[in-house]
């Protein structure tokens, strides 16, 4: 709540100053974050509000200072997926940006420095609800998904791969499993992949004993013969 209080202060004291505000929002700090970028980090949609409303006052469009990225190759959408913030903050900025379609869907099919989308984030770390709260957007907007989930990082990992971490769950890779069931050439191939240590996402859910993983996998391949 302090630190709320101290960008609302600090932003009506630059109110007057539309030149000076624009190159305070669009200034990175050492590892390419903007204020934006970094409120999306943090997650807090309060302040992103605050900067939001401030610029409207003063003429300024938000839509200037959304493109950018940090040194990480992030996008403000990976941001919003990757590090532990309320759900909500992502919601926040799917709606603000709906607006934007083909921005939109530019941030939703971007990769960072690791080969990363977003989606790729949400799987990695096991938020179902963030990974169908950006498909919905893309059925609903008629964004094309082409790509998505075919996408391979810089380690050779596909989606499936990522599925295989401790941080995501077995529902989670039924949902993938069951959004590609209409794709089967396209299922079997990333199921037969390898990433770069020469593992196929069956064999790391050997590796790592995900019986349940393994037997969904195997049933998702059966269905396909």
């Amino acid at each position: 709540p302090e630190c709320n209080d101290f960008l609302n202060y600090i932003l009506n004291i630059i109110t007057n100053k539309p030149g000076f505000l624009e190159i305070l929002i669009n200034e990175k700090n050492n590892d390419g974050y903007t204020p934006l970028y970094k409120i999306a980090k943090l997650g807090s949609i309060k302040r992103f509000k605050a900067i939001r409303e401030i610029l409207e006052k003063s003429n300024i469009s938000i839509e200037k200072f959304l493109t950018s990225e940090n040194k990480h190759g992030a996008n403000l959408i990976h941001l919003a997926v990757k590090f532990e913030c309320d759900d909500k903050f992502l919601n926040y900025m799917l709606d603000l940006l709906k607006i934007k379609r083909d921005v939109l869907g530019k941030f939703l099919r971007e990769t960072d420095n690791e080969g990363y989308t977003p989606f790729d984030y949400a799987v990695r770390y096991g938020y179902l609800i963030r990974f169908e709260a950006m498909w919905d957007i893309c059925e609903k907007l008629q964004i094309s998904t082409k790509g998505i989930l075919r996408n391979v990082n810089k380690y050779g990992e596909n989606i499936i791969h990522l599925a295989m971490g401790s941080t995501c769950n077995d529902d989670f890779l039924k949902h993938i499993l069951n959004l590609l069931k209409n794709k089967p050439d396209v299922l079997e191939n990333l199921l037969r992949e390898t990433d770069n240590e020469g593992y196929t996402p069956f064999n790391e859910a050997a590796r790592c004993g995900y019986f349940n993983r393994f037997k969904y996998m195997w049933e998702a391949l059966d269905e396909k013969k």
